[in-house]
């Protein structure tokens, strides 16, 4: 009986951590709408449109879909071991820059906001703006999030 409350408890927690995946990377996808939208002609002679945007982000985007999908992909076919650290460990491994392009994220992000408040304050609405502070700060925030689910 234990073993089959500790299978269960096991998939639950793989269900959990595919749904937060798939809601992280709708939120990834959503900083780049706003990105699109924000490439506007006036925003552009006023500084480096790129300059507002961490460069890792679009790198970050894809690596997230692919890994959503390998998730997917694993949960949906739940094997009876139920493993899901390779899929990680794949992530981090040597030729992998998955967490080098979070550390530039992390790099590129205070003069992205400072940009942000500065510039964008004028062309955009408040609202915008603190969402767009909260979809950065969720990135930030992802990587202990694993941690939390896999352990």
């Amino acid at each position: 009986l234990n073993h089959y409350l500790l299978e269960a408890k096991r998939q639950n927690i793989a269900l959990e951590l595919l749904e937060s995946e798939r809601k992280y990377v709708i939120n990834l996808s959503l900083i780049l709408k706003i990105k699109a939208t924000l490439q506007g002609p006036d925003v552009k002679r006023s500084t480096k449109e790129r300059s507002f945007f961490p460069n890792s982000l679009r790198y970050l985007v894809q690596q997230h879909v692919d890994l959503l999908h390998a998730l997917q992909e694993r949960v949906l076919s739940w094997p009876r071991q139920g493993i899901l650290g390779d899929i990680f460990l794949k992530l981090t491994n040597d030729e992998n820059n998955f967490l080098d392009y979070y550390v530039a994220y992390l790099r590129d992000l205070p003069e992205c906001i400072s940009l942000i408040h500065v510039v964008i304050l004028k062309e955009v609405e408040e609202e915008i703006k603190s969402d767009l502070y909260i979809l950065f700060f969720h990135i930030v925030q992802r990587i202990p999030e694993y941690l939390i689910h896999l352990q």
